[in-house]
């Protein structure tokens, strides 16, 4: 894989991409997110970004998504528009990822998991 075949300019994939180079050990990102910024920017990050993670980033096991509304102009949650939501329940349902329940979303805020 080159680097300039991942998603061009985005900060988060050139620093996952290094961080690639320095270990074959399996990688969880923790603090994963974007704001809804210009119009679909939040949508196609959340399918670009999921979407292509087995291809740029297969040793990527798992993703923590930062799920919090801590500055009034930006809205890093899932829930923060009805595309974003179905955009990571499409991006989380891929069997690559580990199992989960969030692929079948329906609501927000995100409830914990259960027992």
């Amino acid at each position: 894989m080159r680097k300039e075949d991942i998603v061009a300019g985005n900060d988060f994939f050139d620093l996952l991409f290094n961080l690639t180079r320095l270990t074959r050990k399996p990688i969880l990102v923790a603090e994963f997110s974007s704001g809804e910024g210009a119009s679909g920017q939040k949508v196609r990050w959340i399918r670009d970004g999921l979407g292509n993670l087995k291809r740029d980033f297969p040793q990527v096991r798992g993703i923590i998504w930062w799920n919090l509304k801590n500055d009034p102009k930006c809205d890093w949650r899932i829930g923060s528009s009805q595309e974003a939501r179905q955009a990571f329940q499409q991006a989380v349902s891929y069997p690559f990822l580990a199992s989960n329940n969030y692929k079948d979303l329906s609501v927000s805020p995100i409830p914990p998991p259960g027992p």
